[in-house]
C-alpha cells in the first residue's frame, strides 16, 4: 500500500479525535453566532427578510382575499402552505419572524445531524462539523432572509434518510410536507414514485391531504378559486426572464450563448429524463444507502440548475452534501483529493460572501456550473458503482476514486 493509503492508519486516534472535536466545537460556534448575528441584522433592518411575505399571504387567506397578487414575485406556494405557516403569523412580525428563522435553521440543523452517520458511521459529529463549516458561506443568505427553501432542504434530507432506511411512510410523510411547504419538492416526488413503488399509495395519501388542508377554511368557493388563481400565478412567475437567476439559462446567457423559452424547456425536459434515468440506475446498482443519497443530490442539482427563480441562497443545502462527503473522506485521510474538490465546490457555492473581487465575476454562472459538475460525477458514480458513503474504510487507490478520476 501507498503511505497515502495509510496514512489515516499511522495517525494516532486520539490525537486524531481531539482535533475533530475542537472543530466540532468551531463549526457550532460559527453556525450559532451567525444565526444569532443574522438574526439581531434583520431586527435593525426587517426588510432584509421575506418573512412578511408569507406572514401577509397568511393573513390574506384568513381574512378570505386572494393572496396571489399580479407579477413574477410575491406569495409562490400552495395554499397549505398559507395554512401551515398560521402559528407564525399570529405574532407580532418581529417575533413571527424570528421563529420561522429558528425553527426553519433548527430543522435543516437536525436532518444534518441525521444524516451524517449515513456518511460517516465512525464519526458522524466530525462529518457534521465539516457540512456546517463548509456550508455557512453559501447559506447566510438564505438564513438571513428566512427563505423557505431552508425547510425545503431540511425536509428532502429527512426523506432520504429515511428512504435510505427503509422507512417509506416516514419517508412520504416527509415529502409530503416538503410540497405542502414549496412546491418544487414535487420533482423529489416523481422521482420517487417512479423508483420506490412502495411509496406510491403513501405518498397519494400524504399529497391528498396537503390539497384538502386548505378545506379547513369556511369557504371551500374561495379555496377552489386560490387554487385557480395559484396555477395563474406560478404559471407566470415560472416566466421571470433575464435577472441575476444562477440557474443554467442565466449561465448560458453570461456565455453569449442565450437560448430561447422553448429551447430552455425542452432543455429541463431532457434533463429531467436524464436525472431520472439516473436515480432509477442507482437504485439497480448501488446500495440502498448510497442510492437514497444519490437520488437527494441528483435531486437538488436539478432543482438548482433547471428551476427558473434559483437564487444565490439556493445552493445551501448542495454546499452541506458536499461538506458531509468531505468531512467523510477526511476522517480517513486529510490528504485525500475527493475530499478537497468537494470542499473547494462547496466553498465555490459561497462566492457572494467573498466580497465583489470574486462574487461581481462569477455570479450566475459560478453555481450553476457546480451543480452541474456535482450532477456529472453522480452519474459517474453510478455508472462505476462507487460507495458514496464511508461505511468501511476505503484503501482504494485515488487513480479509481470517481472524483479524482474526473478532475485528473
Amino acid at each position: 500500500m501507498t503511505p497515502l493509503s495509510l496514512s489515516f492508519i499511522t495517525c494516532p486516534t486520539l490525537n486524531r479525535r481531539a482535533a475533530w472535536r475542537t472543530l466540532e466545537q468551531i463549526a457550532w460556534t460559527l453556525w450559532i453566532t451567525t444565526l444569532v448575528g443574522l438574526t439581531a441584522k434583520v431586527l435593525v433592518h426587517p426588510t432584509s427578510s421575506v418573512t412578511h411575505v408569507y406572514r401577509q399571504a397568511t393573513l390574506t387567506w384568513w381574512s378570505g382575499h386572494n393572496i396571489y397578487g399580479p407579477g413574477i414575485h410575491g406569495f409562490l406556494y400552495l395554499p397549505s402552505s398559507a395554512v401551515l405557516f398560521t402559528p407564525f403569523a399570529l405574532p407580532p412580525l418581529w417575533f413571527g419572524d424570528i421563529l420561522w428563522r429558528l425553527v426553519q435553521v433548527g430543522l435543516f440543523t437536525l436532518a444534518l445531524v441525521r444524516l451524517a452517520p449515513l456518511f460517516l458511521p465512525a464519526a458522524p459529529r466530525g462529518a457534521l462539523a465539516w457540512a456546517l463549516l463548509l456550508a455557512l458561506p453559501a447559506a447566510t443568505v438564505n438564513i438571513m432572509r428566512s427563505q423557505s427553501e431552508i425547510i425545503l432542504a431540511a425536509l428532502m434530507m429527512l426523506t432520504a434518510v429515511a428512504m435510505a432506511d427503509r422507512r417509506w411512510r416516514h419517508a412520504a410523510a416527509w415529502l409530503a410536507l416538503a410540497t405542502a411547504i414549496k412546491p418544487l419538492a414535487l420533482v423529489m416526488v416523481l422521482v420517487c414514485v417512479v423508483v420506490y413503488p412502495m411509496m406510491r399509495s403513501r405518498l397519494a395519501l400524504g399529497l391528498a391531504f396537503v390539497l384538502l388542508l386548505p378545506f379547513f377554511n369556511p369557504d371551500p368557493g374561495y379555496v377552489a378559486g386560490q387554487y385557480l388563481s395559484m396555477v395563474h400565478k406560478l404559471t407566470v412567475a415560472a416566466e421571470p426572464g433575464i435577472g441575476r437567476w444562477n440557474e443554467i439559462t442565466m449561465m448560458l446567457d453570461r456565455f453569449g450563448l442565450g437560448i430561447s423559452e422553448n429551447a430552455a424547456t425542452a432543455l429541463r425536459f431532457a434533463t429531467a429524463l436524464a436525472t431520472l434515468a439516473l436515480c432509477v440506475a442507482a437504485t439497480r446498482r448501488l446500495r440502498p444507502i448510497d442510492a437514497a443519497l444519490v437520488i437527494l443530490a441528483a435531486c437538488e442539482c436539478y432543482l438548482l440548475d433547471f428551476n427558473p427563480r434559483t437564487e444565490l441562497g439556493s445552493y445551501m443545502n448542495l454546499a452541506a452534501l458536499l461538506g458531509l462527503f468531505a468531512g467523510a473522506r477526511w476522517w480517513y485521510d486529510h490528504r485525500d483529493r475527493a475530499g478537497w474538490i468537494a470542499a473547494g465546490l462547496a466553498l465555490a457555492l459561497g462566492t457572494h460572501m467573498y466580497g465583489d473581487w470574486i462574487y461581481r465575476p462569477t455570479d450566475v454562472w459560478l453555481k450553476p456550473l457546480v451543480a452541474l459538475i456535482v450532477l456529472f460525477i453522480l452519474g459517474f458514480i453510478v455508472v462505476r458503482r462507487f460507495p458514496v458513503t464511508m461505511a468501511v474504510p476505503r484503501l482504494r487507490s485515488a487513480s479509481r476514486d470517481p472524483v479524482t478520476t474526473i478532475a485528473s
